[in-house]
């Protein structure tokens, strides 16, 4: 097995997520490796033996499946790992690790707490309770997000727009989940198109209930139609099965699992539209789906919710962004462009352009954060 560099400048700890997590891998701690900074990962990983990816040692932390054992097991074991490799530097990535991050840093480790989500929202958005729920969401906000981001000696964050509703200090940063171009070498799309409409990654039955009535609009206007479900969990298509309004529903519908990761363009490109919705709670308001930006490298036209972060960061002949839950306004929108090729591939292409020239990892966020490491460093 590798041995992490003598001395390591940067660990990034997590102790929920995959050593190779999209944002905490192949963004954040590779574009650290790239610039210099002798950088590990520790955390778990379904890979046996991985010790190494693309240049970086990986320590791996036992996968614990039981959630309560995982909270009480794994901050000990990554405080134990953690102290072993003495970097200066620890960039973590979940609430459970808190404590032991707070020793870590009276032991005089440079901490960094990487907020992925708004938490006190996320975590109490289905609560019926109004007092238990606003109690909840009161602790979490103090001690997950305010306290937290006080004390430690920076934050980070996926959007501008959750640094804003959390935290106040000037040197807290956001580092958007933007594409890394290298990640979608080939963007030439392709003509076989198989699908009219894609959607990709997590669904929850709150939000497959509306999807199931979109689809079902779509299906009476246009004979044929047909849509893909790339990576939806089993538990909701299983809910949507029992649940579609209609046999021709289901008829349109393709769930295709999970593929690996240097397979999901292929995927993207068999469909004229990708698509994402989502109601706009407050949780959401301060969040920017990743996928569509995955949508539009691989050359195909985006229909999305309205983010107000995203629409701040586009133009409008980049993609197209709905206000609104209202089924039928997306479902007019999605019919236009299928009727309409040449709207369609103007957007395409506008909205791949945006991503490689300006939208991408590499050049507007990878620079915000290996300053941030090098003035933690200096």
């Amino acid at each position: 097995m590798p041995q992490p560099p003598e001395p390591t400048d940067l660990v990034h700890l997590t102790t929920v997520h995959d050593v190779l997590d999209s944002r905490i891998f192949y963004r954040e701690a590779l574009s650290a490796h790239k610039a210099g900074i002798r950088t590990v990962v520790v955390g778990p990983t379904k890979a046996p033996g991985l010790s190494c990816h693309s240049g970086i040692p990986i320590v791996s932390l036992r996968q614990r499946n039981h959630r309560l054992l995982r909270r009480l097991l794994a901050p000990i074991e990554a405080f134990k790992t953690v102290r072993s490799i003495n970097p200066k530097i620890v960039h973590f990535h979940d609430p459970e690790i808190l404590p032991v991050a707070l020793l870590l840093k009276l032991l005089g480790h440079k901490m960094v707490w990487d907020i992925h989500e708004y938490y006190s929202r996320v975590q109490t958005a289905h609560m019926r309770l109004g007092v238990l729920r606003t109690v909840k969401r009161l602790l979490l906000s103090a001690l997950v997000e305010k306290l937290p981001c006080a004390i430690f000696d920076r934050s980070v964050f996926p959007t501008q727009a959750l640094r804003a509703a959390i935290c106040d200090k000037s040197d807290a940063i956001a580092c958007v989940n933007l594409l890394p171009v290298g990640e979608f070498p080939n963007v030439e799309g392709r003509s076989d198109k198989e699908f009219d409409v894609i959607f990709m990654g997590s669904m929850s039955p709150f939000r497959a209930e509306p999807f199931l009535h979109l689809v079902d609009i779509l299906c009476q206007r246009r004979p044929g139609f047909k849509v893909a479900l790339l990576g939806v969990p089993t538990k909701t298509q299983s809910w949507m099965q029992a649940n579609a309004p209609h046999p021709r529903t289901l008829a349109a519908i393709t769930f295709i699992p999970r593929v690996p990761h240097s397979e999901v363009s292929g995927v993207l490109r068999k469909a004229r539209i990708g698509f994402n919705y989502h109601p706009m709670d407050e949780r959401f308001k301060v969040a920017i789906p990743m996928k569509v930006y995955e949508y539009m490298i691989c050359g195909i036209a985006v229909v999305c919710t309205r983010f107000p972060e995203l629409a701040e960061q586009l133009d409008p002949s980049e993609m197209v962004l709905v206000e609104g839950d209202d089924q039928a306004t997306y479902a007019n929108v999605i019919l236009e462009l299928l009727n309409n090729a040449e709207r369609r591939e103007q957007i395409s292409r506008a909205g791949q352009a945006a991503v490689v020239s300006r939208l991408n990892w590499e050049r507007r966020e990878a620079p915000k954060l290996i300053k941030m490491y090098r003035d933690l460093l200096a």
